[in-house]
């Protein structure tokens, strides 16, 4: 999770550098600066270039000498202060040099005279002075929402069938299993759910949930029981005074058409879905569907653990370290051989997305984004596979300083996204990795930024390997929010559908949710859920 402002503060300071330093510069005819009738369109643009960045550099540079001055007691300190300022401007001035020979014509038609900013521009320099394509003076509208609804609370987990029935697990004191279809309650199912929805492979469509110690298979449209199957009993104490008990289910991850589950206790079971369906809805008899898969002794899971498994891995992510376990125990191995990591990923900071896509693992992890080759990542030490400390970041406490790079092989590319959205990404077929950040959203084909677009995006992206779909909290000024629809090749919108909510300036990330399954498209803010059917 993290807040959102949802204007770019360091950016719009900028303009307000430019507009401000409007008040002080000459006329333009007296400069001599006034174009000729002999000028080539490039001959004018690098006039105009030229101009723009001197001004903005100069300003800059007062506008930081003064800081400095005021602030900085010692004379010595405050004069390298200035001369710090003055080197830092004549770069400023050459990349705004740079980035304004890229820009096209509607751009450039924003610059003069400097002080007065035209209707609509403040949007389109923003876009160009972070390097991004401006919004579209119009952009066509998408798909309007089939239906919507509002939970009693916000969704803790949010999943779409093909059929379009979303079911929510939610509650105010419980976690209820809520399904929505056209707007309306389709079914409930009380009681005290996880957090999370996890459906199975192949047909009939079949959803995993669990509440204590029992796995649930459900047929998402009717909320009907399909198979039910229980957890072993645990024995807590040793000899006569042991007692029993009955750990809850924490997490679970498909492995190989099986399903992984671990509980409280870090015992993990294999679940055959074929036995325990043949078993019907009662509970099964120990061992004909629920087989022990070993664990982690002395050891529990914490809530918001997580399980993925792939690429010959299983991978246990909680309180923000990513363990790696070989998917398969050694031969003769007993069945409560306790799991020993193979590879144990920390951040410096944060760790706030994991991904598993095939063999690619993909984090989002002190504001970088990076990929690793799942299979090649093996290291007996713990490893840190961010930059850090970042370029112009606040420094704040290290949380693994002893940590070592990742060994060779492991790590494929890492991006540095400053403000990157936590959320999840979207990935794309072709390996591309489609983020949001501050506002843009940008996508990175092996960590070189492929294209970036001024979207207004926030919170997660939804993808089905070729579309990307994302929520835009505003394009300009008093828009409302919307979801929108990406080119994947250039980035270009291709529609934004205005939502019915108010999001304030600043905001949580992970009150956005976003999910994408068959033709349907689903976009929850806070309590409200909306579901569209974008065109294919």
């Amino acid at each position: 999770m993290s807040l959102v402002f949802g204007r770019r503060a360091s950016t719009a300071l900028g303009l307000a550098l430019l507009v401000a330093s409007g008040a002080c510069k000459k006329d333009e005819a007296a400069t001599g600066t006034a174009s000729t009738e002999a000028d080539s369109p490039e001959t004018t643009q690098r006039r105009e270039c030229e101009r723009f960045a001197t001004d903005m550099a100069q300003t800059g540079a007062l506008a930081g000498q003064i800081l400095v001055t005021a602030l900085d007691d010692d004379p010595e300190s405050a004069r390298e202060g200035r001369q710090e300022m003055a080197s830092e401007a004549r770069k400023l001035r050459q990349q705004l040099l740079d980035k304004c020979m890229k820009w096209p014509q509607e751009v450039m038609e924003c610059l003069p005279p400097l002080g007065v900013l035209k209707d609509g521009c403040e949007e389109r320099l923003l876009a160009a002075l972070d390097g991004a394509t401006p919004p579209p003076q119009d952009v066509p509208p998408g798909p309007s929402p089939a239906w919507s609804f509002t939970l009693e609370s916000d969704p803790r987990a949010l999943a779409v069938a093909d059929d379009g029935t979303v079911v929510a697990v939610a509650g105010v004191e419980s976690n209820t299993l809520v399904a929505l279809r056209d707007g309306k309650v389709a079914w409930r199912k009380e009681g005290d759910f996880v957090g999370w929805l996890l459906p199975l492979p192949g047909e009939p469509a079949t959803w995993i949930t669990a509440e204590e110690n029992r796995v649930l298979a459900i047929d998402p449209t009717t909320g009907a029981e399909r198979w039910t199957a229980s957890l072993p009993v645990e024995l807590d104490g040793e000899g006569d005074e042991a007692e029993p008990s009955l750990p809850p289910v924490r997490v679970a991850a498909v492995q190989d058409g099986m399903l992984l589950v671990g509980d409280d206790e870090a015992r993990f079971f294999v679940l055959d879905p074929a036995s325990c369906g043949a078993a019907g809805p009662g509970v099964p008899k120990p061992g004909t569907c629920v087989t022990a898969a070993g664990g982690l002794p002395d050891e529990v899971l914490e809530s918001d653990a997580r399980l993925l498994v792939g690429a010959g891995r299983r991978l246990l992510w909680e309180d923000g370290t990513l363990r790696a376990f070989d998917a398969e125990q050694p031969k003769g191995s007993p069945p409560d051989r306790a799991w020993s990591p193979t590879l144990t990923l920390r951040p410096h900071d944060m760790l706030s997305h994991v991904g598993l896509h095939g063999d690619r693992l993909v984090l989002v992890i002190d504001d970088d984004v990076v990929e690793l080759d799942a299979a090649q990542c093996r290291s007996s030490t713990d490893v840190a596979p961010s930059g850090w400390p970042q370029p112009g970041a606040l420094r704040v406490e290290d949380e693994c300083e002893g940590c070592s790079q990742p060994p060779t092989g492991c790590r494929r590319w890492r991006a540095y996204v400053e403000d990157v959205t936590g959320e999840s990404p979207a990935v794309l077929d072709d390996g591309v990795v489609v983020v949001n950040a501050d506002g843009y959203t940008l996508a990175l084909d092996e960590g070189d930024t492929r294209w970036k677009a001024s979207t207004g995006g926030g919170g997660p992206l939804a993808t089905d390997g070729r579309r990307v779909f994302g929520f835009s909290t505003a394009l300009r000024e008093d828009d409302p929010p919307g979801v929108f629809e990406l080119d994947a090749s250039n980035g270009h919108l291709r529609w934004r559908t205005p939502l019915p909510l108010r999001v304030g300036d600043i905001y949580s990330s992970d009150d956005i949710r976003l999910v994408q399954r068959g033709s349907w498209l689903v976009v929850c803010y806070e309590q409200t859920i909306m579901a569209l059917q974008p065109s294919s």
